[in-house]
């Protein structure tokens, strides 16, 4: 399910009005019970997620909010501690091509 927005691209600033409008939301969708965590749909705003979590645990229960973007870093790093490679079943290698020197 899709929330929404807290305004245009221009508005998304990290500060004290992106985050109450985010609270807002996500405090709507908790408290409906459609949420356990929060995930936020759009990256590249540092302190958001942790200023949000922290806003959500101090007016109700402690709710998780992941920014996606550390969370595919995270994924990224894990993998390749792991060694994990991507598998070959669905995206094979591609052809040969002749090689011009």
């Amino acid at each position: 399910m899709r929330w929404g927005t807290a305004g245009s691209a221009l508005d998304l600033d990290p500060g004290d009005r992106l985050v109450e409008a985010l609270a807002e939301q996500a405090r709507a969708a908790v408290a409906a019970r459609e949420a356990d965590v929060i995930v936020l749909g759009c990256t590249g705003m540092p302190g958001v997620a942790a200023a949000l979590q922290e806003r959500l645990a101090a007016e109700g229960p402690f709710v998780p909010v992941v920014d996606p973007t550390g969370a595919a870093i995270m994924w990224l790093e894990s993998q390749v501690r792991l060694g994990v490679r991507p598998s070959r079943t669905t995206y094979l290698p591609p052809r040969p091509k002749d090689r011009i020197v």
